[in-house]
């Protein structure tokens, strides 16, 4: 594609990011309604309420961020700045461009730790978890390396992947990508294995987890298909690579909504499920006795030991 300059650049791939976060804010919304309404506050899911906002927050300030970094590259500096407004939003160390990069760190950083514990609350494996943890780690220390080498590094408005700066934000990238993309699979091949695993001796509806785990993948391929774009336009040295850069904030935001948003309407639908079981039996007595004999009969069948692995 053509040459971009470094302003041209800022106003496309915030405009991008806006329209990425207007589809994250939606979910946002439609999350915590799905979440919150008609719960007690012994009911409410309160971690995932927590992450949601924190996520939203972060999105939120990184989008206000880049609106007010435009205000002042065109209209404050434009014709005080030495160099104009390309010089200005070509300098990495200015504060709001640093503040910006650190707001991207601590929500690539949330998102990546999400997982990770998510993938160990399944595997229950210290290994896993102190493998996922160590690329977590070193995730936290490209990002603090990016930080630290943007606030020294001088500006370049005729390349934009001058000095060393864009080699820490490739690695940077691909320690994200891999952290996210690693706990992603591992944590996918455990909820098949147990849908797998329990699928023979289901009765009923079909295994929520079949469509959590669908979910799961589409989420992951959705994050990790972004960061894949944006690591090869860096690499190559496309302007590009700007444009989807910004709106990675409101992408990894719509990525967990998805789940968060599945994972409310289960538990939900599983209220529902519960309450009309208990109104039937109540009822009808000589069905809640029926029911009752089924269900002996089937626990006192053994079960494979994959079953046995398999469960949560």
């Amino acid at each position: 594609m053509a040459h971009l300059t470094r302003d041209k650049a800022e106003l496309f791939s915030t405009v991008f990011e806006g329209i990425c976060y207007g589809f994250s804010l939606l979910m946002f919304v439609i999350t915590l309604w799905v979440l919150l309404r008609d719960c007690s506050p012994k009911q409410i899911n309160k971690p995932i309420v927590v992450i949601a906002c924190l996520l939203f927050i972060l999105s939120t300030i990184h989008l206000a961020i880049d609106i007010d970094r435009l205000n002042l590259g065109f209209f404050v500096y434009r014709d005080t700045y030495p160099g104009g407004s390309i010089e200005w939003f070509a300098n990495p160390a200015l504060p709001l461009w640093i503040v910006k990069i650190s707001v991207y760190s601590l929500q690539t950083a949330l998102g990546d730790g999400v997982v990770i514990y998510r993938c160990y609350q399944v595997w229950r494996s210290i290994w896993i978890a102190a493998f996922l943890s160590l690329l977590w780690i070193f995730v936290a220390v490209t990002a603090a390396g990016s930080i630290y080498t943007a606030s020294r590094a001088p500006a370049d408005p005729t390349n934009h992947f001058a000095g060393i700066l864009p080699d820490w934000i490739t690695t940077f990238i691909v320690s994200t990508w891999t952290c996210n993309l690693t706990a992603t699979l591992l944590l996918a091949f455990k909820l098949w294995r147990v849908t797998r695993a329990t699928r023979h001796h289901r009765i009923g509806p079909p295994n929520p987890l079949s469509s959590l785990l669908i979910l799961v993948i589409d989420a992951g391929a959705l994050y990790s298909t972004a960061l894949m774009i944006v690591l090869i336009f860096y690499v190559l040295h496309l302007d590009a690579a700007f444009l989807v850069l910004n709106a990675m904030v409101p992408i990894i935001s719509i990525s967990f909504h998805m789940i968060f948003l599945r994972i409310g309407l289960q538990s939900r639908l599983g209220s529902v499920d519960k309450q009309q079981g208990t109104v039937r039996t109540e009822n009808d007595t000589r069905y809640s006795i029926a029911v009752t004999v089924t269900t002996e009969s089937i626990s006192d069948r053994p079960l494979s030991g994959s079953t046995l692995q398999g469960g949560l």
